[in-house]
């Protein structure tokens, strides 16, 4: 009995095929080609081409990420060991390390092989000052930690330079907020043009259709430009959901993914509250931040990198995943994407706070300005509404050192390799970007070296690159 089902089965099958080829005949479509033997040596060769490409160190990074939780855990009753049980841990993942032919790997491996050695000598380095390997929230770490961290990411600038980078970058914002408020009307009163700004907040209830209206232009525009390649997939499926106000409480603007978490009034805030964030996420702010948060920002990042070189996520921070969407926003500037004054503020305002950001979490790590300080440095030089200053201040001193940091930082990278590859003509802007995305989340200058084909890849290679010049 089985097996007359299973011939039905068959038959049935065989039946519907051809159907659907009748169906496709009668339509004028072709019929799909059968498939012949001849297809077979190079679709496999292709597939031994692509092999070679890959890192052969793709499954060791997972291995170190899953034995480091693991030695985590082996201390008493589920804590941490002892020190000198982690050290030795780690310098016998640096032993293996060191036993590898660096030079016999390829270009996908040297990058891997930097990458996780630079990861464990951030954590051996921070266990003998006595850090913390779990990541930030307790508290400004000084000037030598924030060195530390800055190792980690790559970036050869001391917390004095970075500071001086802000400060460049926003006299050159404060000049483009100026012209915008003149053209608005507002003379040189640019507080009186940010108040018209957030007074076109969409009404309660609107803010769903704004948001999905936003991204769909977005997507028209990049299209048009033939900027980068945007997945019809993610495109189709790409979802929104409204954050709580407790979840506005830590955090009062947009989250970002696949699905975009939208910030706006709801029921269980005060009056005062509702206001602050419909005008805090007005249609002009939220201009940038909506492509910023799904596609080609944080939404394609995670696409992408569920499909391409996922094991480089441990390497993964805010310069690669908050400087790449940021940086875009850089890209949407310069190719005209403002539809005038009010959306040059509404890009403008988050440029600033990016800039604003530099400036309050270095010297919070310092121990130069206080968290009251950052929220009333927020609210006076920005024109921040005083509830979404203090959200800000308060995941921002909860959060890795250098996350606030990342965004304005890593953005600045990713435009001076743009200049340094799309701008002379060495590759055209949309396989750059293509390609950032496909190699994974790292340090940019990881980037940078991975693009240029690996030249000065050296196993115990160190940062060196200085994007933003001499502060």
């Amino acid at each position: 009995m089985p097996r007359a089902r299973a011939a039905l089965f068959l038959a049935a099958i065989a039946v519907l095929l051809v159907a659907v080829g009748l169906a496709r005949w009668r339509s004028g479509l072709p019929a799909p080609a059968p498939a012949t033997w001849a297809t077979d040596p190079p679709e496999l060769a292709a597939l031994v081409d692509f092999a070679r490409t890959q890192s052969e160190l793709r499954e060791v990074v997972p291995a170190y990420t899953r034995g480091r939780a693991a030695m985590l855990r082996s201390g008493p009753d589920g804590r941490a060991p002892a020190g000198a049980a982690q050290r030795a841990w780690y310098r016998s993942w640096l032993d293996e390390l060191a036993a590898l032919d660096f030079d016999g790997l390829g270009l996908e491996g040297r990058v891997d092989y930097v990458l996780l050695r630079n990861r464990i000598d951030f954590e051996m380095d921070l266990l003998e000052r006595g850090g913390d390997l779990t990541g930030g929230g307790a508290g400004p770490v000084g000037e030598e930690e924030l060195r530390a961290h800055l190792a980690r990411e790559m970036i050869p600038y001391t917390p004095e330079e970075i500071l001086a980078i802000a400060e460049r970058e926003f006299a050159w914002m404060d000049e483009a907020r100026l012209a915008a408020t003149r053209r608005m009307g507002h003379g040189t009163d640019w507080r009186a043009a940010l108040e018209e700004v957030k007074d076109a907040a969409a009404p309660p209830g609107g803010q769903p259709a704004a948001v999905r209206d936003l991204q769909y232009h977005s997507e028209a525009f990049i299209e048009a430009r033939d900027l980068i390649s945007m997945p019809p997939l993610l495109r189709e499926v790409w979802r929104m959901g409204m954050r709580s106000a407790e979840q506005q409480v830590g955090g009062a603007f947009f989250s970002g993914g696949i699905q975009i978490g939208v910030s706006y009034a709801t029921e269980e805030q005060t009056h005062e509250r509702k206001l602050m964030s419909m005008r805090g996420n007005n249609p002009h702010f939220s201009y940038p931040t909506v492509q910023h948060e799904l596609i080609p920002g944080h939404g394609l990042q995670q696409f992408m990198n569920a499909r391409f070189n996922g094991h480089r996520g441990p390497f993964g921070g805010p310069f690669w995943g908050e400087g790449w969407a940021f940086y875009f926003e850089f890209v949407l500037w310069d190719e005209g994407f403002p539809r005038g004054p009010e959306d040059e503020l509404g890009m403008l305002f988050w440029r600033m706070h990016r800039a604003a950001r530099i400036h309050f979490i270095i010297n919070y790590h310092l121990g130069r300005m206080s968290a009251e300080e950052g929220v009333a440095y927020l609210v006076d030089r920005l024109g921040f509404e005083r509830a979404n200053a203090e959200a800000e201040v308060s995941w921002g001193t909860r959060a890795e050192p250098l996350y606030q940091a990342g965004y304005m930082l890593g953005a600045l990278q990713f435009q001076a390799l743009r200049e340094e590859l799309v701008d002379t003509g060495h590759m055209a802007e949309r396989d750059f970007h293509d390609a950032v995305l496909l190699g994974g989340p790292m340090p940019v200058e990881m980037v940078r070296l991975r693009l240029l084909g690996g030249a000065g890849l050296t196993r115990d290679y160190t940062t060196r690159w200085r994007f933003a010049g001499d502060p």
